[in-house]
């Protein structure tokens, strides 16, 4: 399966350093696509889910329907939205997938609601790359 890009869905996306992905290399997955193993097998040991609310790796809320996360494998960040209406039984879905701050940051600025700027000064102050942010 190919992404819009025209990669093949998995593909790995640059080099092994940070400055070869390019800042487009971000896409939306299709819907059945948006749960990764690792968040599956998480989910049956009880412990919370990338789409719920007290996911752990929440990076910044950005306002009451959108927030960014770290993925579950921690090799990209998330732009979440809550859809129809901000009850917690609707979830959060991924959006973009970025693992450069450049992306995510252009990502979160075509919001059509505004940012908490607090959560602005979190986003400015990551790693360029999310790989620079791994232990």
């Amino acid at each position: 399966m190919e992404n819009p890009a025209g990669r093949a869905t998995g593909e790995v996306l640059g080099g092994s350093d940070c400055e070869s992905v390019s800042s487009e290399n971000s896409y939306s997955a299709p819907q059945d696509q948006r749960r990764p193993l690792a968040e599956a097998r998480r989910a049956r040991k009880g412990q919370p889910g990338e789409g719920e609310d007290d996911y752990v790796n929440v990076v910044a809320r950005l306002s009451d329907r959108w927030r960014v996360i770290r993925c579950s494998a921690g090799i990209q960040w998330v732009l979440q939205r809550r859809d129809a209406g901000n009850a917690p039984s609707t979830g959060w879905r991924g959006v973009s997938y970025c693992v450069t701050r450049e992306s995510l940051l252009r990502r979160c600025g075509g919001l059509e609601s505004p940012i908490d700027p607090s959560a602005m000064v979190v986003l400015d102050r990551l790693p360029a790359c999310i790989r620079e942010a791994l232990p």
